[in-house]
């Protein structure tokens, strides 16, 4: 089969495996949870030990994204998004095989370099492909792999487990990417246009992005952001455990209604924004956030305190497809990937930010309310960041990288026309 024009594939289907593919990254990092126990009994190590290989994948993915993400603005996002693919099958095979937890922790770094690439690279790939008046429905149905990694991949790596051995789950997960590899180089072309010569080095290519006061604003908004989801969702188990005396089952079930919501939230905001802009909508669902979490902790468990964090879950996630949407029309293509590996990197500061004051605040469950208190105040900062950034403008580029996408005519693709290069 010769590989296709991006015009003559049905949008659906490259949607179909960018989502495939940002929820393979995700679900190798979400798997890894329930199975730690099972894992450090297995290579004859402490748990901390394996455990510890979340922060060496952190750390991995967010140098990838300022360190690596510029080179796929050189060298064509597709291709890094098939290299990303190879690194999965190569770091779940070394895990499978793992014999000692050395080699489990090199798979991990190989992990979070993989995980960096795909987060920024599928974002920006589908900044390219589809208009900016479209591209909120298409970040808000990409998005929602943010949630479906959490809510499939935890339970049915955790039941695999216990069928056949945490080494099947890396085994499989090998056996996912090696058939989303088969698929991309015919699904998933590379962009039709003249190649683009850069050559300033990193710093100077990022000093030029951050050079542009909307771009900038952009950043600092991510972080916020973050900031405001962090704290409170790590701390949310606790609390509820301590407070009301859950299970680890209940609590996971009040999880899963969250994430529930996530997915339609996530889903219903991006043809919202649009319809209605990007910026209003990212607006709108900090509003609702803020007024959700001031009401939230005083409420009772019981159906009206389930039902808020439902509704907490999905205007979290009524902000992700309308956020990445706007935020890679503030800035050219051939700058897109590095911008979002910058927005990555910044946004887990936030979260690692967030969970470090969270834990100074959390001293038993009443110290929850000062966790919403900040949380809220971070969304509050976020969202007067965000009102200063102008709604970017629709531009009109090559309708061959244009897939079939409804009415679609152009693709987003070059600088946009509110911005500086």
């Amino acid at each position: 089969m010769a590989p296709k024009s991006p015009s003559s594939i049905p949008a659906g289907v490259i949607i179909a495996i960018l989502f495939s593919t940002l929820f393979i990254g995700l679900l190798d990092n979400q798997i890894l949870s329930p199975m730690l126990v099972e894992i450090s009994t297995s290579l004859h190590c402490q748990v901390t030990r394996v455990a510890g290989t979340v922060t060496a994948y952190a750390v991995m993915a967010g140098l990838t994204g300022l360190l690596i993400m510029p080179l796929a603005d050189r060298g064509g996002r597709a291709r890094f998004l098939k290299g990303a693919m190879v690194v999965v099958i190569i770091a779940s095979l070394t895990a499978t095989l793992a014999k000692h937890w050395l080699a489990f922790y090199v798979a991990r770094v190989l992990a979070g370099l993989a995980g960096g690439i795909i987060s920024a690279g599928v974002i920006s790939y589908a900044a390219d492909l589809f208009p900016y008046s479209q591209r909120g429905r298409v970040m808000g149905i990409i998005s929602t792999s943010y949630f479906a990694a959490p809510i499939l991949g935890i339970p049915l790596s955790a039941q695999l487990v216990s069928w056949f051995g945490w080494r099947f789950v890396y085994g499989s997960l090998a056996a996912l990417a090696g058939v989303l590899l088969g698929l991309m180089p015919h699904y998933l072309p590379e962009l039709l246009r003249p190649p683009t010569i850069l050559r300033e080095t990193p710093y100077q290519n990022y000093k030029g992005i951050l050079n542009d006061r909307p771009r900038r604003l952009g950043v600092f908004s991510a972080f916020f952001i973050s900031a405001g989801t962090g704290g409170f969702m790590t701390y949310l188990g606790p609390w509820l455990a301590t407070q009301f005396g859950l299970t680890v089952r209940e609590v996971a079930y009040v999880y899963l209604m969250a994430g529930l919501a996530a997915l339609v939230g996530a889903l219903l905001s991006g043809a919202l924004a649009d319809r209605f802009g990007k910026k209003r909508v990212i607006l709108l669902g900090n509003v609702l956030y803020i007024i959700i979490l001031s009401r939230l902790y005083r409420l009772a468990y019981g159906p009206s305190l389930v039902l808020a964090l439902g509704l907490a879950g999905l205007v979290a996630a009524f902000r992700y497809g309308p956020l990445q949407a706007l935020l890679t029309q503030l800035v050219a293509a051939n700058q897109r990937s590095a911008y979002i590996g910058i927005r990555n990197t910044v946004s887990q500061l936030g979260i690692a930010a967030s969970v470090l004051v969270a834990g100074f605040l959390y001293q038993d469950a009443a110290g929850f309310a000062n966790i919403v208190i900040f949380s809220a105040g971070m969304i509050a900062l976020a969202s007067v960041i965000i009102w200063r950034i102008a709604e970017p403008r629709e531009e009109i580029i090559n309708p061959a990288d244009a897939p079939a996408f409804g009415n679609a005519s152009g693709s987003t693709v070059g600088a946009p026309a509110n911005t500086k290069e």
